[in-house]
């Protein structure tokens, strides 16, 4: 869950939760111990703010299994171990073939 006021963001969440993000570039978590696949090496940087700037030392596959029980492949998955949330760019699950939909239910 996400709170937002203007100067304040409050984020709660237990260390497995993912949350699916536009506006990144990748998909990205800070858990080695998520991929199924993984090539270690040196992937670069992550430019989060003028300050943040993680590195990446690892790339792979991640199978999430959703609370209905299907499961979810994230492919080239970045490993940045010193960032705080696991972060699904959704603009990629759409070229994956996944349908996704945003909005309050009706």
């Amino acid at each position: 869950m996400i709170v937002y006021d203007e100067n304040l963001i409050n984020v709660t969440y237990d260390d497995s939760s993912w949350f699916i993000d536009s506006g990144v570039s990748f998909h990205v978590t800070s858990r080695k111990n998520f991929f199924s696949s993984y090539t270690p090496g040196d992937f670069g940087m992550l430019e989060m703010n003028k300050n943040d700037t993680p590195k990446v030392i690892g790339i792979g596959i991640v199978c999430l299994k959703t609370s209905n029980k299907t499961k979810l492949i994230l492919k080239n998955v970045r490993h940045a171990p010193n960032i705080h949330l696991h972060l699904i760019f959704a603009t990629v699950l759409h070229d994956d073939y996944y349908f996704n939909t945003f909005g309050g239910a009706q």
